[in-house]
């Protein structure tokens, strides 16, 4: 049985689609479990007004949407766990994908999808593994540097079991809480992937909330000297995940360009380690450190105009 966990807070406006995508999949074997995480609007008579008792409502104070997962996970009672953001969506196809993987792949822990994102201006942009068939990954650090970051929360299915090795999820971080704990699942997880996409990354909900940011104080970044260490690791996800975190490193030099602090920029792109970098991306941030701030911004709000809504 799937556990489907959908933490909200203030979702009045949206929680019952995702409820309902749920409740479309054409495998029925699940529990949703609904973590109200302090909503002060009428969250809980939304969730309460759908009839189905695969449905599970459970407040709690607020405490962020890690805490609010972290909930949902120890309320689990299937085998697989899931995830769904109360704004988005699922395809119908979702379970059945997931349900395939994980009967192909019994001895994967994770289980990985393509997902699209719907614009502001119904357009859709379409993220997923190009692979043609689904395929068994050890090493899901090598597709991310081969094809970039192709899930989302709402993608990714895994073993309940997992979390012991794992963890659950940091509390009390604001930012790529979600990606810390998939990177430490790739650590010590091998995945299946399937290139079909399941779900829906609704951007018109996130827009308050969603911004070009970078985190800075990564908490994963914490991690990384103990899983260089640990023999469970192999020696080549080691260095894929070399290569990821120093691709971070020069993703953080782009921003402070955007953020118009040359020094710092310089400073920190004189820091890298080439040898790890693809060489064109490293010659592209080198052009965008020469030229004026304001051209190399303007550029990127041309390329993010339709997804940030600017």
């Amino acid at each position: 049985m799937f556990s489907v966990i959908i933490p909200a807070y203030n979702a009045e406006l949206f929680v019952k689609n995702a409820i309902e995508s749920v409740l479309s999949q054409t495998v029925g074997d699940f529990e949703i479990i609904v973590i109200d995480d302090g909503s002060k609007d009428n969250t809980r008579s939304v969730v309460e007004s759908i009839k189905d008792d695969r449905i599970r409502y459970i407040y709690k104070e607020n405490g962020g949407v890690s805490s609010a997962r972290n909930a949902g996970i120890q309320n689990a009672k299937g085998e697989y766990v899931c995830f769904l953001d109360a704004d988005d969506l699922w395809k119908t196809n979702h379970l059945e994908v997931v349900s395939r993987l994980a009967c192909r792949f019994p001895e994967c822990n994770l289980y990985l999808t393509g997902y699209e994102i719907l614009l502001h201006d119904g357009n859709t942009i379409k993220k997923g593994c190009p692979v043609a068939e689904d395929v068994q990954s050890d090493n899901v650090f090598k597709q991310i540097w081969d094809y970039g970051y192709f899930m989302n929360t709402n993608c990714v299915a895994c073993k309940r079991s997992v979390f012991d090795t794992a963890g659950l999820f940091e509390v009390g971080v604001k930012n790529s809480e979600d990606d810390d704990m998939w990177y430490r699942m790739f650590s010590y997880f091998s995945a299946a992937i399937s290139g079909e996409i399941t779900t829906v990354y609704v951007r018109e909900n996130s827009r308050a909330t969603a911004s070009k940011t970078f985190v800075e104080d990564w908490v994963f970044l914490s991690r990384v000297s103990s899983i260089m260490a640990s023999e469970k690791v192999s020696d080549e996800k080691k260095h894929y995940l070399r290569k990821l975190l120093e691709q971070r490193k020069q993703s953080a030099v782009r921003m402070r360009i955007l953020n118009k602090d040359k020094k710092n920029a310089w400073k920190k792109f004189m820091g890298l380690n080439v040898r790890l970098l693809r060489p064109k991306k490293y010659i592209v941030t080198l052009i965008a450190l020469l030229l004026p701030s304001c051209i190399s911004i303007k550029l990127v709000n041309k390329r993010d105009k339709a997804y940030y809504h600017t």
